[in-house]
């Protein structure tokens, strides 16, 4: 059974360079980098999973917890620091939001990423996603660590007092 491609009308009629799918293609906007943050803490793992307490996926919402997802740059970009520069302002962002801990999911196969993650403080808790994440995402069968990465409470304070201050 084929599952159809996510968004495969976002193309139709729309305007040249537009691609299907997909949208504007990045170059044409001097795109270079991408990262998403939410604030939710629904893809923050448990421990351990029960399918008692933590639902049919394994996850639960954890409130104080920031993920950040699909970190990418531009092949032609990378080496100068984007990645990190995204990272850091999604941690800002997360410390703003009172966030007390940033969490990701790496493969530690891939080395840069990793390497990246680790300089910046991020450390492995231990927490492998479920056999069955990488598959139903469309990715290699290599499954994913989680990284997480506490926001120090004086950042914390910080952010909130620069957010009343602008305000």
């Amino acid at each position: 059974m084929a599952f159809p491609k996510p968004m495969w009308w976002l193309g139709r009629g729309l305007a040249p360079g537009v691609r299907p799918g997909v949208g504007v293609a990045a170059q044409s906007v001097g795109l270079v980098g991408v990262a998403a943050v939410d604030s939710f803490g629904d893809l923050v793992p448990p421990r351990e999973l029960n399918w008692r307490t933590d639902g049919q996926m394994g996850w639960y919402r954890r409130e104080g917890y920031a993920y950040i997802s699909n970190v990418a740059v531009a092949p032609e970009a990378r080496r100068r620091g984007i990645a990190r520069r995204l990272v850091t302002a999604a941690e800002e962002l997360a410390a703003e939001w009172g966030c007390r801990a940033v969490g990701l999911h790496c493969n530690p196969k891939k080395r840069e990423p990793w390497a990246l993650y680790s300089s910046l403080g991020y450390r492995d808790s231990g927490v492998v996603e479920p056999a069955f994440m990488p598959y139903l995402q469309g990715r290699p069968p290599d499954r994913c660590s989680f990284l997480l990465k506490l926001v120090p409470a004086s950042q914390r304070r910080k952010q909130r007092l620069q957010r009343q201050q602008q305000s």
